[in-house]
């Protein structure tokens, strides 16, 4: 008999034997069993399930075997479809693409292509024969005539930024003008952005004649730009840069536009928003007007006086070149425009259709819309597409062409490629991936939108995933899943919450008071909040989900989330027993969050000017005892708890000092708290996803210990550690 001891993580295992015979003899009819002997100490846990079925309950090893949609660009005229699918690689951590061509009318793949170093940058020639693209620092022309491809001899080494000109003879890319070496022993800051990497970087725009290699630079900008775009008629160009600014919002939007006839540029308008605080921008064909997306009104100022506006809640705004007068198109749509939700919404633009009308996309109440301007009437309008959510949105811009391609998003079930015809309101699943995952695995099915109206009126959103095999007379535990910041949760796949559900876990997914995608009021409450009402809003729905779902067990809650949300893992714990907004969490995980909004404010890159949006006019020299009150650091007496916190060292956005306060200030009080740090990780402890599937096993052992019971996989994580 053959014994080996291993040790298994709860979930998915795969047994394999392999009869190995010298050559010439062939084995004889074998058979196997096998048997386990499990320490006492977890007799109660159950047994292992063997069996040679294949078909799994969904967990962390699933992750590597999903396919990727990176790129959707459908051509022009809407009869042709470029996908870029991706997988990840677990042997190497790396991601190989596949650029596919289908035929929209027939359905049918004409052309595929296997690219190791990636894909990047889909761009259709005006004239839908040729397809653009960028494999590692190389650009490659695919030529539907012949489905053929052939290499641009120049090398490209600038990340994507490429853009057809109108006559399809040549292209506009933007190139990196990085300043000298300094090999000093000190550097002077510039400004608050110079803490930034290639924040110095000015770029320049060039003109590359695919016929003759003729490479011409155009146009020397100071600032990289972070949108451009050309217009119709190929005379116009406009980029979108931020420029600094010694008052608030400490930073504006300049709009400066280049005409490649007369060869002279100029900024043609100037908002007083921040670089994350608009999108897109596109120039109507004639280039008499551009379209962006920004918050609903700018910054003045430090002395002008504003309301409490969460500016990442957006409206579409028009610029007229001429008279260069700007105005939002339609103030109050209460539709968030060119936003998105955690994992729905991404990369859908902002195109200038040849009909004359701008098509847009805009989230509301958990679902992404899509949507039309038409400049002259004003109307607006808005629908839903074949899914309820959706992202990497491709739109046919043709002169009559109403097709439009997608990754139709849903709740329960992975992702798909949808095509959608906007004039016929006709559409659907076009291309099905991950069949592969769907033969092998079983998820959750049952997630209820938990929607509830809390103590002060407001309808609070959310969703409720039920443990996988749920049985109503069973005691389950429950993980609270969320951000709790600025971004909520729509109509979309959410994997972690599956593997929570597979391994019986309830999943609360709220989006509390202050995200955007709910309407302006509702967004504009995160402004100077911190912590209050996003609190009481996913408190409240978690006793209502106590009170009212079969099965939850209110004693074996936890809380886990990173950034805003780990300042909320931290900050539900300070909460006193006798507050209103209480609930008794048996633990929480702090993923990269901040413990001490002063200093936050002051080292994180983000810093200022996030808590421009999320403090304005809040500083700590003018409202110190706000800083104080809000920040869990100053509070940590309250927490008594355990506490899981997870901080990557190298962390610019939220740095580790976070969680290094918070860690100090319970070890000499004493508490329950496991600090676990990653060197040379930044925001997200996710340079690899080795790391990042390694931080979500760590979430599972943790709270398995001390949710259901069951310290083994936790503790024999734990066993080599604390020898002193």
């Amino acid at each position: 008999a053959v014994t080996h001891e291993v040790v298994l993580d709860q979930g998915h295992h795969r047994l394999l034997f392999a009869t190995v015979m010298p050559d010439g003899q062939e084995a004889d009819n074998w058979s196997f069993n096998v048997s386990y002997e499990v320490g006492e100490d977890y007799a109660d846990l159950g047994l292992p399930m063997p069996t040679l079925n294949p078909k799994h309950a969904y967990d962390l090893i699933d992750y590597y075997r999903t396919d990727l949609v990176s790129g959707l660009e459908i051509s022009h005229d809407g009869k042709w479809l470029a996908v870029d699918l991706g997988k990840r690689s677990r042997a190497d951590d790396k991601v190989s693409d596949r650029l596919e061509v289908w035929d929209t009318g027939d359905k049918e793949r004409i052309w595929s292509y296997q690219a190791a170093k990636g894909v990047n940058n889909l761009a259709w020639s005006p004239d839908n024969a040729r397809l653009l693209f960028k494999s590692g620092d190389k650009l490659f022309l695919y030529h539907r005539d012949g489905n053929r491809v052939e290499r641009i001899e120049t090398e490209f080494t600038d990340g994507g930024q490429f853009r057809w000109s109108a006559d399809g003879e040549g292209i506009f890319y933007l190139k990196t003008l990085s300043p000298d070496e300094d090999d000093s022993d000190y550097q002077v800051m510039w400004g608050l952005r110079d803490r930034w990497s290639n924040w110095r970087d000015d770029s320049a725009l060039h003109y590359y004649a695919l016929d003759s290699g003729l490479d011409v630079e155009l146009l020397v900008m100071q600032y990289k730009p972070e949108s451009w775009t050309i217009s119709r008629d190929g005379r116009h160009i406009a980029f979108a840069r931020t420029l600094p600014e010694v008052e608030r919002p400490f930073e504006i939007m300049d709009i400066l536009l280049f005409d490649l006839q007369t060869g002279e540029a100029e900024s043609v308008y100037q908002g007083r928003f921040q670089r994350d605080e608009y999108a897109h921008i596109v120039i109507s064909g004639d280039g008499n007007w551009i379209a962006f997306s920004a918050p609903v009104q700018e910054v003045s100022g430090n002395d002008t006086m504003v309301p409490d506006v969460n500016s990442s809640h957006h409206e579409l705004w028009v610029l007229d070149v001429n008279s260069g007068q700007v105005r939002r198109v339609h103030p109050g749509f209460e539709k968030s425009v060119d936003f998105f939700y955690y994992r729905t919404g991404y990369d859908n633009p902002i195109v200038w259709h040849a009909d004359g009308y701008v098509a847009f996309t805009a989230a509301y109440n958990k679902k992404i819309y899509y949507c039309t301007w038409t400049p002259g009437t004003d109307e607006i309008t808005s629908s839903l597409l074949s899914t309820p959510g959706f992202s990497y949105l491709s739109v046919a811009t043709d002169k009559g062409a109403s097709m439009v391609a997608y990754q139709g998003d849903v709740l329960d079930d992975l992702p798909n490629i949808h095509t959608f015809n906007t004039k016929r309101n006709r559409g659907g699943e076009f291309i099905e991936i991950n069949q592969e995952m769907r033969r092998l695995t079983r998820w959750t099915q049952r997630i209820d939108d938990y929607d509830f109206v809390n103590s002060d009126g407001v309808k609070i959103y959310g969703y409720l995933y039920y443990p996988l095999d749920y049985d109503e007379d069973e005691s389950y535990p429950l993980v609270v899943d969320t951000y709790g910041g600025v971004i909520g949760f729509g109509e979309s796949w959410l994997w972690f919450s599956q593997v929570f559900a597979s391994r019986g876990y309830f999943v609360y997914v709220p989006s509390p008071r202050g995200a955007a995608g709910f309407g302006q009021a509702y967004a504009d409450t995160h402004v100077n909040d911190w912590g209050t009402l996003t609190s009481r809003d996913m408190n409240e729905g978690l006793r209502h989900i106590v009170a009212n779902v079969e099965g939850v067990d209110g004693a074996r809650c936890g809380f886990a989330s990173g950034s805003y949300g780990g300042f909320l893992a931290m900050y539900l714990l300070t909460i006193p027993e006798d507050h209103p907004d209480y609930f008794p969490y048996v633990t929480t995980i702090s993923n990269y969050g901040i413990s001490n909004l002063a200093s936050y404010w002051g080292m994180g890159y983000w810093g200022v000017y996030y808590m421009e949006k999320a403090a304005a006019g809040s500083y700590p020299w003018n409202t110190p005892q706000w800083y104080i009150d809000h920040s869990p650091l100053y509070q940590a007496d309250e927490i008594t708890e355990p506490m899981l916190l997870l901080h990557g060292l190298a962390d610019t956005n939220v740095p580790a000092a976070e969680s290094e306060q918070m860690y100090s200030a319970l070890k000499v009080l004493n508490r329950d708290v496991v600090y676990i740090r990653y060197p040379g990780e930044n925001h997200g402890i996710a340079s690899t996803r080795t790391k990042y599937l390694e931080t979500k096993r760590m979430h599972i052992e943790w709270f398995d210990k001390y949710l259901r019971n069951q310290p083994g996989a936790w503790e024999h994580r734990m066993q080599d550690e604390f020898r002193k």
